[in-house]
C-alpha cells in the first residue's frame, strides 16, 4: 500500500507539472509551464480562431481529456508496480505515459473539433 501511494504521488505531481505544457505542445496554443504563466499566452484569449480546444471547452473537453490521461498514467503505473514491485520503474512508466496518452487524446480532440 505504501508503494502504491508513492507511485500515485509521483504520477500526480508530474501530471500537475506537465499537463499544461503538454497542451501547448499538442495544440501549439502557447500554453506553458505554470511558473511561466500557464495559460496566459494561450490562443484561447485571442477572439480569432483557432482556439485551443482543451482551454476553450475546459469543463466538457479539457477536464475529461486530462482526467483520462491521468487515469491512464495511474493504471499503467500501478499495474507495473503490481507486476514488478519496483517503485521507481512503476513511477517512470506512469510518468512517461503522459506523452503518448496526451497525443492520443489531443489527436481525438482535434478530430472532433477540427482544430
Amino acid at each position: 500500500m505504501k508503494e502504491q501511494l508513492l507511485v500515485f504521488s509521483f504520477i500526480l505531481v508530474s501530471w500537475g507539472i506537465f499537463i499544461i505544457p503538454l497542451c501547448g505542445l499538442v495544440f501549439s496554443c502557447e500554453c506553458t509551464w505554470v511558473w511561466s504563466g500557464a495559460i496566459k499566452a494561450c490562443n484561447v484569449h485571442d477572439p480569432a480562431p483557432p482556439n485551443c480546444p482543451w482551454c476553450a471547452h475546459g469543463i466538457t473537453i479539457g477536464l475529461p481529456s486530462t482526467a483520462v490521461i491521468l487515469l491512464s498514467q495511474l493504471f499503467l503505473g500501478i499495474t507495473t508496480l503490481r507486476l514488478t514491485n519496483r517503485v521507481i520503474l512503476s513511477s517512470l512508466v506512469g510518468i512517461l505515459t503522459l506523452v503518448p496518452a496526451g497525443y492520443l487524446l489531443g489527436w481525438m480532440t482535434e478530430l472532433i473539433y477540427s482544430y
